[in-house]
């Protein structure tokens, strides 16, 4: 009864956001003919023709290793039996690639040289061109796996829309418990830059049967939603390690707002009301201190986006042509809400 008045609470505070987030500044397509030009300063050092061409990074990733599970018969085998490692693996993909990384296209065998590499401390490089072809290496591994199911009995509570009663059917709750840890190593440095935990609980209930609750599938099912929800409750602070790196190019303002443009959109998967922060350019290392927000406009293609500047009195002084452009990833109020919704199960 506490719970669903809670998530009552929670999505009438969602819906109200919703609506006072409608009322936005970001400037649209047909606002852009009222901005006009304005000067600025290229920056110096200025980023080199392969830097401002490499947008979106370029990831290796091998599969969720399982071998630590081997300690636990009964682990190491349902995480075969429910593909646990090609299921966290899969969603860890597709949330790359929805940050606009480019995952290494090579065969399996030149896939696991340059992992190898990377294990080894060797610089992953193109011999030929002594560009950086790859960016990262992720090593991701399960650590546990934890499963267990109990029964709940069947309950009578009150309907809080309709006032009336209602009897709940008994259910088996199983939940798995999972801890997986991400490394990353950086490509050029041959060094592990990060080390990111990815732990979660996931619980799900299905009508009982009888007391046991022994279903095999159902089991299966929840030990690949556990890894899946794993991964996307850590997919911003993964997707903001890999954020495509873009750069200022030009500046335009109309009566009150201040835009500029970078050199990457739609291919860097960037989509309007994106978060971007804004930092001088230090080569080599490319992004050097911060300097300022915006969101990005709904004026975008392919190559290119205009974003609207935030609290323009403070940042436009520091803005210079070349410098660096990040798009900030965030939960969206769904996601978010969702969340919280499984951590309360």
């Amino acid at each position: 009864m506490l719970k669903k008045n809670l998530y009552l609470k929670m999505l009438i505070i969602i819906f109200i956001t919703l609506i006072f987030q409608s009322c936005s500044l970001v400037p649209k397509r047909e606002d852009f003919l009222s901005f006009k030009p304005v000067p600025i300063e290229k920056a110096d050092p200025f980023p080199s023709k392969f830097q401002l061409k490499k947008n979106n990074k370029v990831v290796i990733i091998s599969k969720f290793d399982i071998n630590e599970l081997q300690y636990s018969n009964q682990s190491y085998r349902l995480a075969q039996e429910s593909n646990l490692s090609s299921s966290m693996t899969g969603t860890l993909e597709k949330y790359l690639r929805g940050a606009g990384v480019k995952l290494f296209d090579g065969n399996e065998r030149q896939k696991r040289v340059l992992i190898e590499a990377a294990q080894r401390n060797e610089i992953l490089t193109d011999n030929n061109s002594k560009n950086i072809i790859v960016d990262y290496v992720f090593f991701p591994r399960i650590n546990s796996l934890d499963v267990y199911s109990e029964y709940e009995e069947a309950y009578e509570t009150t309907n809080i829309l309709t006032g009336k009663k209602m009897n709940v059917p008994a259910k088996c709750k199983y939940t798995a418990n999972i801890s997986s840890t991400l490394r990353i190593y950086d490509g050029t440095t041959r060094q592990m830059e990060e080390s990111i935990d990815l732990s979660n609980e996931y619980t799900d209930r299905i009508k009982a049967r009888n007391s046991y609750c022994n279903n095999k599938q159902f089991t299966l099912r929840t030990i690949r939603k556990a890894g899946q929800k794993t991964v996307t409750k850590n997919r911003t602070i993964i997707q903001n390690y890999v954020t495509p790196i873009t750069y200022i190019e030009e500046m335009k303002k109309d009566s009150s707002r201040y835009i500029v443009k970078i050199n990457c959109g739609k291919k860097c998967k960037i989509e309007p009301k994106d978060k971007v922060d804004f930092y001088t350019f230090r080569d080599p290392e490319i992004k050097g201190y911060l300097i300022g927000h915006g969101r990005v406009s709904h004026i975008i293609g392919s190559d290119y986006a205009w974003v609207l500047i935030d609290n323009p009195e403070q940042t436009i002084p520091k803005i210079k042509q070349g410098y660096v452009a990040t798009i900030k990833f965030k939960k969206g109020f769904f996601e978010s809400f969702t969340n919280i919704i499984d951590d309360l199960n």
